[in-house]
């Protein structure tokens, strides 16, 4: 009665004066972007943001694992100076249209927030798909980077990227990638590729690749990383979901990996692990043994960490960062204040909220 019809808008206000602050609606976007045929737009972490043409305004790439036939992939960059009178299918907006380049490498799969591996001050494109199928390969590359610069990414398949990415051992659409990050502290983005679904085990394995080594040309995930870490049991599916924070503060980005398929206390409670960063990380270990801090589920069928991914903010405006896990098997989220001060082995029951 106030003021009828007026546009919800996310500014902490109820405009629209209906007892609700920010209760948007797609009624209330000022633009959308459609998937064509059988894109699944958007499907398995296909969304991610980064200023690929250094215009100050954060472009969109999004994509889908079932992009093109026989579950190829592909991700589309769209910039974001238009966003406001976006009104259409995605492939008649998009600046640059990146297909994958095999079968069943379902390429699309990002990271929410794009990092400068080349330390060139443009946001590079990062995403990954597999270039295993069940022990056969088709030609696909298992991610890709495409190097930010004055004119955007361009079209282009996966494997003409500036670098590529080989050897996963994950099949279908189950990988996972952060490209954020610094974990070395050498000033450059690093990226943590999850490869949480490989058949021998599901144990899962997450890589850490140096910004450093990405000049150019295949890295060999499991021979050119620097270092990684796997799963202490088959079917922990580590690496389902990744996050980064610098949680002690000593200058190394954390490495955050989640295995929703935990079960040492009841079955597929999941665990969050915490990896610290440092200046050099090389070979492998369990990540039981690598991790500084857990915390685990304590709900059977929990699977903490599952999909989405773990949120690091400060929630209560006291000036130390914050850290928000669900367990969507059971349907709650976890929220512990001050996550810097948090160590050791911790369960659900110690959260906040």
């Amino acid at each position: 009665t106030v003021y009828p019809g007026a546009t919800e808008a996310w500014d902490g206000v109820d405009n629209d004066c209906d007892g609700i602050a920010d209760n948007i609606t797609t009624d209330d976007a000022t633009g959308y972007l459609d998937g064509v045929d059988t894109d699944y737009l958007g499907y398995r972490g296909s969304l991610g943001l980064g200023d690929f043409n250094g215009d100050g305004q954060l472009d969109v790439a999004v994509g889908g694992t079932y992009v093109n036939s026989s579950a190829t992939g592909g991700i589309y960059v769209v910039d974001g100076s238009g966003h406001a009178s976006w009104a259409d299918d995605v492939d008649d907006v998009a600046d640059a249209d990146i297909d994958g380049n095999g079968r069943s490498g379902y390429f699309g799969t990002t990271g929410q927030h794009m990092g400068d591996q080349n330390g060139d001050g443009y946001d590079d494109l990062v995403v990954v798909g597999t270039d295993g199928y069940y022990g056969s390969y088709y030609g696909t590359v298992a991610g890709s980077v495409f190097f930010g610069g004055s004119s955007g990414i361009s079209d282009a398949d996966g494997d003409e990227a500036d670098v590529t990415f080989s050897d996963s051992d994950s099949s279908g659409a189950y990988t996972s990638v952060l490209s954020d990050l610094d974990f070395d502290g050498d000033g450059l983005h690093d990226v943590l590729y999850g490869d949480w679904y490989y058949s021998s085990s599901y144990k899962g394995t997450v890589y850490m690749m140096s910004g450093a080594d990405m000049t150019g040309g295949d890295l060999d995930l499991q021979s050119d990383s620097g270092g990684y870490v796997y799963g202490d049991s088959n079917y922990d599916y580590l690496g389902w979901s990744l996050a980064s924070y610098d949680l002690n503060a000593d200058g190394y980005d954390d490495a955050i990996a989640t295995a929703p398929g935990v079960d040492a206390v009841t079955d597929n409670e999941g665990c969050l692990y915490v990896v610290d960063g440092r200046a050099s990380f090389s070979g492998s270990a369990s990540v039981g043994f690598a991790a500084s801090m857990s915390i685990c589920g304590t709900e059977e069928d929990g699977y903490l960490g599952w999909n989405a991914a773990p949120q690091l903010a400060d929630f209560d405006a006291d000036g130390t960062i914050d850290l928000a896990v669900s367990a969507p098997g059971v349907g709650e989220v976890y929220v512990f204040f001050d996550a810097s001060s948090l160590s050791g082995t911790l369960d659900t029951s110690a959260a906040d909220v």
